[in-house]
This record gives structure tokens, sequence and C-alpha cells, in this order.
């Protein structure tokens, strides 16, 4: 918008200084984003023309624009295992989510351990599952993310009974 807006006034300016009697159109383009995250691109055209009876400038533009933002603002709400707790060798991590978060938006897992995620239908929780017995006694780190933001929390696991 600004870059359309100065191409206008200085059409202007050169007509109102006797800059001839021929007609002129030129095209600019810019692209910014703000800090919603959304990327929009102006483009204008600018037609001037002067002559005898006057100065004649028009201007057109659009402005488009995609939100490159994944809207995504849910929060870790609680996480079990607690983060310095204790755990069994057979069990599953679970996390709460502040609101419904969507497929890509989120991950869970137990750091070195093989085992399955899986995101619960509403989208509020998800839950590690480990594909064996944990080893007892030893110390494992949660490590996962939603909407972005990391989050980790470190458990022990008790002795095997």
């Amino acid at each position: 918008m600004k870059a359309i807006t100065m191409t206008m006034f200085i059409a202007g300016l050169l007509a109102a200084c006797g800059g001839g009697t021929e007609n002129t159109e030129s095209t600019t383009t810019s692209t910014a984003t703000d800090p919603s995250g959304t990327t929009g691109t102006a483009t204008g055209t600018t037609t001037t023309g002067t002559g005898t009876t006057g100065t004649n400038t028009t201007g057109t533009g659009t402005n488009t624009g995609t939100n490159t933002a994944t809207g995504c603002t849910a929060t870790l709400v609680d996480l079990d295992p607690d983060d310095g707790g204790t755990a069994g060798t057979v069990m599953e991590v679970f996390a709460t989510f502040s609101e419904a978060v969507g497929d890509d938006e989120w991950s869970l897992a137990i750091d070195g351990v093989a085992g399955s995620s899986m995101l619960s239908d509403d989208g509020m929780s998800a839950t590690f599952t480990p594909d064996a017995e944990l080893d007892a006694l030893t110390d494992y780190t949660i490590e996962g993310n939603v909407c972005a933001e990391a989050f980790s929390a470190t458990f022990t696991t008790a002795e095997a009974v």
C-alpha cells in the first residue's frame, strides 16, 4: 500500500511541475508479514496522464494474504508421570492439553525408548506406550511438544516386583 501511494504522489508531483503531456503507467508489488504470521502481497497499478486540461491520476490495488501460522494455541496442562515422579516398569505416559490439537501439532515420547504415540479422538490428550517393559530403577526423560512449544520431564522407574 505504501508503494502504491508513493508512486501516485511522485506522478502527481511531476505533473504539477510541468512534467510533460505523456501518459505513464507503473505497477508495484510488495510483500510483508505482520506479527500474527499473515503474509500479504500488495500489487498496485498507477496510470498518470497530463495535458493542457489538467492532470488525471488513477490508482488501483489489491492486497491478498495467506495466514502462515498454524493457529495452534494449546498448552500442556498435565503430564503423567510428573517431573521427578516415579512410575512402574510397565506404564504409559499421558499428556493433557488445554484445547484440542491436530495430528501435526503435538509429539510425545520417552527418550531412547521404542513405542507408539496416539492422540485421543477429541484431540485433548495424547498417550505414549512403550513397546517393552522399562528397566527398573532407571531415570527416563519424557520429551514432547504441543503447538511447537517443547516440554520435558524426568521420572524414575520403581524397583521390579
